[in-house]
């Protein structure tokens, strides 16, 4: 049984003032090709970022949710630092776009729009745990500790969040950038994931516009790539009896990277596992296919 992997679409519906600019040629590509794509998956995740201005209004939240609700599969969507803002005096620094909601989580826009099981899903396929949840900062609202009791149950899982909890990459930008949007959280979540009892067989996350995969105790964590800009890619996970197959792959459409990439220089780009600064974002041979062996989650 597969599923589909989304992360970072950045859907916006104010083309005169993009964030963005790449979006305006990929959205209506991407959308048409997820409505033909559908039919091959039997659950769609996003791992957060679906639009860009979410935590300051509700529109493009709407309107994503709509294009969402339209598929004819199941989709499991947890919000990324565009559709809630995780901390406190972002907008001074990104007004319009990352806008700290100063109330309980339940009361944010995103919430609104996708309520509650936009902030906490749940859901088994081939007897797999999927787990998807919202987290912010210093975790005000309590995530975490729901979290931990979902991990109880003794089955697989596979974990569904927005922000990487280990370095992305040995060297190069994503060494040390951007690791403090819930920095407060990060080490008990990491934690919570590496612990041999919860069997999490791979965390799923994006944030930083590459593709990675890095050990994270018992568990691998899976960074995915933007779907809406960039590298515009994916990843198909197929679910086997004893084994998870991940397949990275592109949009069909578009053969180069559409639009800027995140710190593409050489220095910023290229470390000693990715000598080019194609691999880098769109990752090596080995975190582009790769396999789980669940029996070691089973026992």
């Amino acid at each position: 049984m597969k599923i589909l992997v989304l992360s970072d679409i950045h859907y916006e519906n104010e083309p005169d003032k993009r964030h963005y600019p790449a979006t305006e040629i990929v959205q209506p590509v991407f959308w048409d090709w997820l409505y033909d794509a559908q039919s091959q998956y039997a659950l769609i995740a996003t791992c957060g970022d679906l639009v860009v201005r979410g935590s300051a209004g509700e529109s493009e939240l709407w309107e994503c949710r709509e294009k969402l609700d339209a598929l004819n599969v199941p989709y499991l969507a947890v919000p990324g630092n565009h559709d809630i803002c995780p901390i406190m005096g972002m907008e001074k620094n990104y007004p319009g776009t990352e806008e700290y909601e100063y109330k309980p989580l339940c009361e944010t826009n995103y919430a609104k729009v996708f309520g509650e099981k936009g902030l906490r899903n749940v859901q088994y396929i081939n007897g797999i745990k999927l787990i998807g949840f919202a987290l912010r900062n210093a975790d005000p609202d309590g995530q975490l500790d729901w979290f931990e009791e979902e991990l109880k149950e003794p089955v697989p899982k596979l974990v569904f969040n927005h922000y990487p909890v280990v370095p992305a990459r040995s060297g190069g930008f994503c060494a040390t950038w951007d690791y403090k949007r819930v920095g407060d959280s990060l080490e008990r979540f990491a934690e919570l994931l590496k612990n041999p009892e919860h069997r999490v067989a791979a965390y799923f996350c994006g944030h930083l516009h590459i593709n990675s995969v890095m050990p994270l105790g018992n568990c691998l964590q899976v960074v995915t790539g933007p779907a809406g800009l960039g590298l515009t890619t994916y990843r198909e996970v197929d679910i086997g009896e004893d084994k998870i197959t991940v397949t990275t792959k592109r949009l069909p459409h578009f053969p180069q990277v559409v639009g800027p990439l995140f710190n593409a220089t050489e220095k910023d780009s290229t470390d000693k596992e990715h000598i080019s600064v194609y691999d880098y974002h769109f990752g090596n041979e080995i975190e582009r296919e790769f396999e789980i062996d669940l029996r070691k989650y089973k026992s």
